[in-house]
């Protein structure tokens, strides 16, 4: 192989050169040696690959058409390669101007023009206001083959007028014999920003839509539409945001008209993406629900804020994509986070904080917990709405406190508008009811199993085929046999079947569940198994996480004393054992930080034998 390069006045001013061509010829000048022709090529200049056979001569022909402009000097070199010689002949993704970004993965084209074949070499690359960087590469190149090459992300120092550079060192891990071809460089980066993609799909009328992305203290980054003449049109754009005034940003969309993007006016909808497409945030922008700009003016969550938040860039944390566009979720599902290796910032245990928002509305729902997904019916209270699409994303405490780390990227998500089956509980969960004795009068009660999102229950008791058949309908899954227009008789047998409402919307009966009086039965679960002693929390309802446990009257001499806590649908979410001796037992139960208000059973074993007690906890 040899080199050949030539330059003409587009490559170097001091040639007059327009252009050039060139042709090889086997054989000498001499008579009519130079015959066969080898290789001709059109606009040569630059670096040309010559494939030609050792101790043979050749004739290199360099010409152009003579005419006026074109004729004139030229540069030419003819090398012969060396065993190591790699070279740095491109930057693919990087020009002058706004390099956008807190960070950058830079394409370049590697090559080889060493006689060896390429099989390792250093790439050092790095901008001229910041730190160098290394990667290094393997493969197998032969001479005169090339390979783009994508290098790790490195971080993008802010700053204008900067040079991005990339070059080799060390081919097969020896020194690069021929050096000047080793660097490329890219000169007037002007380096800062994050960037954002703003997606719009305008309904019937583009020209009455109108955006704005703002800083957290109201300054104005950035504004579009409207778009006239483009209805019913995707419009994707691009955007450079300085983070000068911070990471945090807020977008709002107007709509003059006064219908939003959908749904009585067309289809439309705004998304917020990386540049790379991960979703940010998104949503219909209806406006039944929020009028003429999103987010609505008068919001279910105050601290929403006046436009929908996101961070540049993006947090690391990503709803699983499996969650996404599922809408018909029962309360016991999960929402996976993609899970994170190792500890906070502390070095304890990493928790993930997830929000669930309503941007039509104006809602935002938000909860913490130290795994990578959360149960729809662990937002309780304040449940997600079924039928509703919720905007899902995550955060974690990896680098630094929660509440300043950065969103992940998300998607929507919702629970089925269906109203789920219920009937009475079944042995052995605790409050089990169906196909239970009881007895008729004050503080008896029986148990449904929790609906979730339900506000009211409704209880049918009736006797098949006589003329006792009676609905209770209570604000609770809980029946408290008293009070009915109709005594239930000693030693008589009824049936129960059990419907619940969620959103206005009652569900069937279910079940067919028996209950048989006897009013001679002690009621369960007051009082530890008898020799086992008498159980006392309080306060009850707790407000500051701290319970006080006290048992009394125990007769074992050694006890192995287990707390079990379970939200009522059956979630563990405390766990401690304890030794002791003696008739009397204390201590102070240190409730989690997250635990949310609402209604938790109380599970004490002591020994093997078993009571349950319920615990109110208020936030």
């Amino acid at each position: 192989h040899a080199l050949l390069t030539l330059v003409d006045n587009g490559d170097d001013a001091q040639y007059s050169a327009g252009s050039l061509d060139y042709a090889l010829y086997s054989g000498s000048c001499a008579g009519m040696g130079a015959t066969a022709s080898v290789a001709c090529v059109a606009d040569a200049s630059g670096l040309n690959v010559l494939n030609v056979t050792p101790n043979t001569e050749y004739t290199l022909l360099v010409y152009n058409t003579g005419s006026v402009g074109d004729a004139g000097t030229f540069g030419i070199m003819l090398e012969h390669p060396a065993h190591h010689d790699a070279a740095i002949t491109g930057i693919l993704n990087l020009a002058p101007g706004q390099l956008c970004g807190s960070t950058m993965t830079p394409q370049v084209t590697l090559a080889n023009y060493g006689d060896l074949n390429l099989t390792a070499v250093e790439i050092v690359y790095g901008l001229s206001g910041g730190a160098s960087h290394t990667y290094n590469w393997s493969g197998n190149l032969a001479y005169g083959q090339s390979v783009n090459v994508t290098l790790p992300t490195v971080p993008a120092e802010p700053g204008n007028g900067q040079t991005f550079t990339a070059s080799v060192n060390l081919p097969n891990g020896q020194p690069d014999e021929i050096t000047a071809n080793d660097a490329s460089n890219v000169a007037g980066l002007d380096v800062g920003g994050e960037g954002v993609r703003v997606v719009i799909h305008t309904d019937n009328n583009g020209a009455a839509t109108t955006w704005a992305i703002y800083t957290d203290d109201f300054g104005v980054y950035v504004e579009g539409g409207p778009y006239s003449g483009q209805d019913n049109t995707t419009i994707d754009e691009f955007h450079c945001l300085p983070v000068t005034s911070g990471h945090l940003f807020r977008f709002t969309l107007m709509d003059s008209d006064g219908d939003g993007l959908c749904c009585a006016n067309g289809n439309g909808y705004w998304e917020l993406r990386k540049p790379d497409g991960g979703l940010l945030l998104r949503d219909l922008f209806d406006a039944s629900v929020n009028g003429s700009t999103s987010p609505s003016s008068t919001q279910a969550n105050p601290g929403y804020g006046y436009g929908h938040s996101f961070y540049l860039p993006a947090g690391p944390v990503n709803i699983h994509p499996d969650e996404c566009g599922i809408f018909n979720n029962r309360a016991d599902n999960k929402v996976f986070a993609v899970k994170q290796a190792g500890t906070n910032y502390l070095g304890q245990t990493l928790s993930y904080q997830f929000e669930f928002s309503n941007p039509d509305a104006g809602y935002i729902r938000r909860i913490k917990k130290p795994r990578n997904y959360v149960l729809f019916s662990e937002l309780n209270p304040s449940p997600l709405t079924a039928g509703v699409a919720y905007f899902a994303r995550v955060r974690t405490d990896k680098t630094g406190p929660i509440t300043e780390a950065h969103w992940g990227t998300g998607c929507e998500m919702g629970l089925g508008a269906t109203v789920n089956c219920t009937q009475l509980i079944e042995a052995p969960d605790y409050g089990h009811s169906c196909n239970e004795v009881r007895r008729y009068g004050p503080s008896s009660f029986i148990y449904a199993q929790p609906v979730f999102g339900a506000t009211q229950y409704s209880f049918r008791v009736y006797i098949p085929g006589e003329t006792f058949d009676y609905e209770f309908v209570r604000n609770t899954y809980i029946l408290e046999l008293f009070g009915f227009p109709e005594a239930l008789q000693d030693q008589s047998t009824y049936h129960v079947q059990v419907k619940a409402k969620v959103n206005d919307t009652w569900g069937n009966y279910c079940g067919d569940c028996t209950i048989s009086i006897d009013n001679q039965q002690q009621m369960p679960g007051q009082h530890l198994v008898q020799g086992a002693g008498e159980a006392t929390l309080w306060p009850n309802p707790v407000r500051d996480g701290q319970v006080n446990l006290n048992i009394e009257g125990i007769t074992a001499a050694v006890q192995h004393i287990t707390v079990d806590i379970k939200d009522l649908y059956g979630q563990h979410v405390y766990g401690k054992e304890f030794g002791n001796s003696g008739e009397r037992f204390s201590t102070v139960l240190n409730l989690p930080g997250d635990i949310a208000s609402g209604v938790y059973l109380v599970n004490i074993t002591i020994n093997g034998d078993v009571t349950t007690k319920r615990l109110t906890i208020v936030r």
